[in-house]
């Protein structure tokens, strides 16, 4: 039996050697992926915010509500790094909240879950690029991809907005093994 210390993934050259982009089959495959994943998050653009987080981190959060402005957003830019909210520190939610606010308001939650979904779908969109480059052929590589868009699990983050920031670091995460293959 092998050890743990010898077993090594063989390094796929198929992804650095092919011009994922440039294909006409792969832009289709990306946005037959990107239009079944928005389609299945629709019924969100008619929510609300929920009863949840998202009264504490949007609207009774003290920046948010003071931010009305871009000079405002740079006023307390520091004070959403620096801060808690009901006991968790997620600047980049924060601050993408307060981005929201000033571009949407505060009576229009339709478009921040149209943010969600846009989020969600560039994280799809790497997902994707991630399984092809790990060696997957096409076809498999989307189904993860479209697994990844549409699993129930996805589902619980886009409806509140207080979960952005799985959303968020789902992106992240995705953009480090993303930076090392050719786009």
């Amino acid at each position: 039996m092998k050890g743990l210390d010898t077993f090594k993934f063989e390094k796929s050259t198929q992804a650095l050697d092919f011009s994922f982009w440039k294909s006409r089959n792969n832009f289709l495959l990306v946005l037959i992926i990107g239009i079944i994943t928005f389609i299945a998050y629709i019924p969100n653009l008619h929510n609300g915010f929920v009863n949840w987080d998202d009264s504490a981190n949007i609207y009774e959060n003290f920046y948010i509500l003071k931010i009305s402005t871009w000079s405002d957003l740079v006023t307390y830019f520091g004070g959403i790094f620096t801060s808690t909210v009901i006991g968790n520190y997620n600047p980049l939610s924060i601050f993408s909240f307060a981005l929201e606010k000033l571009t949407y308001g505060l009576n229009n939650p339709g478009w921040w879950h149209l943010d969600n979904i846009v989020l969600h779908l560039i994280c799809v969109i790497l997902i994707l690029r991630i399984s092809f480059s790990l060696g997957l052929k096409l076809i498999p590589a989307a189904f993860c991809a479209l697994l990844f868009g549409i699993h129930p699990r996805r589902m619980f983050c886009m409806g509140c907005f207080s979960y952005s920031p799985y959303i968020i670091t789902s992106n992240l995460s995705c953009l480090l093994p993303e930076s090392t293959i050719h786009l």
